[in-house]
C-alpha cells in the first residue's frame, strides 16, 4: 500500500486484516506511532510501545529450552543471526559466526530452564579460550555484546522477552532513534514472526517500511520474509508513502 500521509493507508490495512482475525488468522505489525493501539486493544492483541529506557522492558532474544525443542534447528540460526546483527559492526566472518553458533550450542546443551544473554557472554568466552588462534575474536565479540548487556539498555536486554500466544502482536518502534538499535529490535521481531507463523498462517504489516529499509537488519528481515512467507501460507504487506520507498 502506498500513499501521502493522512491518505488512508493504516485504516485500509486495519479494514482489511478484520476479517482476517475474525476468522482465526494471525497478525503482526510492525510500525511507528500509535495507528493500531486501539486495533490492538479491540481484539485483545499484544501491544509493545518499544522503549529501550523503558525499565519495564523484557528484550532479551534467548528463549527457553522448551521453546528451542519446539522450534527445532532453525531456533539456534534464528538465535545466532540476532547476536550477529548485535556484535556485529558489517558482515560477521566465517570464525565469528561458528563461535557464535557454537556458544548457542554449547549453552542449550546445557542444564538451566532458560538461559540469558549473560549466559551466552559466558559460554562465548570459554568456546573462545579453548583454541588460541580465536582467543581474540572471542574478545572482540565479548566487548561488542558488553555495550548492549551493560550499557544503557542492559536492563531490556538481560531479562528475557516472555513469548506471547496473542494472534494479534503490534510492535511500535517510534521511540527508537537510531539505526543500530532499531537493526536489533527487528531481528528479534523477525523471530516473534517465525513463531507465529509456526503456529498458523500469518500477516506480517509492516507500516511505514521506508524507516525498516534504512537499516541492513530491517532491509535483509523484507527481504527474507518476500522470498519465504507464501511457501509457509503467510503474507507479507507493506505500508509506505510512495511507491519510490522501495
Amino acid at each position: 500500500l502506498a500513499g501521502g500521509t493522512g491518505s488512508g493507508k493504516s485504516f485500509a490495512a486495519r479494514t482489511l486484516l478484520t476479517g482476517w482475525i475474525a476468522s482465526g488468522g494471525r497478525v503482526v505489525v510492525v510500525t511507528r506511532g500509535g495507528d493500531y493501539r486501539r486495533y490492538g486493544e479491540i481484539f485483545g492483541g499484544e501491544l509493545l510501545d518499544i522503549d529501550l529506557e523503558d525499565p519495564k522492558l523484557r528484550l532479551g532474544p534467548l528463549g527457553s529450552q522448551e521453546e528451542m525443542r519446539a522450534a527445532g534447528d532453525h531456533y539456534l540460526e534464528h538465535l545466532a543471526n540476532v547476536i550477529g546483527v548485535m556484535v556485529s559492526e558489517g558482515q560477521l566472518d566465517r570464525v565469528q559466526r561458528r563461535l557464535i553458533y557454537q556458544a548457542l550450542k554449547n549453552l542449550y546443551a546445557g542444564a538451566k530452564p532458560e538461559p540469558t544473554l549473560e549466559d551466552w557472554r559466558a559460554a562465548l568466552r570459554a568456546v573462545a579460550v579453548a583454541e588460541a588462534e580465536t582467543k581474540a575474536i572471542g574478545e572482540q565479540l565479548v566487548r561488542q555484546i558488553e555495550f548492549w548487556l551493560d550499557g544503557p539498555y542492559g536492563r531490556a536486554f538481560r531479562r528475557n522477552r516472555k513469548s506471547s500466544d496473542a494472534r494479534l502482536s503490534i510492535w511500535n518502534l517510534a521511540n527508537i532513534h537510531d539505526d543500530d538499535s532499531q537493526g536489533v529490535v527487528l531481528a528479534i521481531t523477525s523471530g516473534v514472526i517465525a513463531r507465529s507463523i509456526r503456529r498458523g498462517p500469518t500477516v506480517i504489516v509492516l507500516d511505514e517500511v521506508w524507516s525498516i529499509l534504512k537499516s541492513q537488519a530491517g532491509a535483509a528481515l523484507v527481504e527474507t520474509l518476500y522470498r519465504t512467507v507464501r511457501k509457509e501460507g503467510s503474507a507479507i504487506w507493506t505500508i509506505s508513502q510512495s511507491m519510490n520507498d522501495y
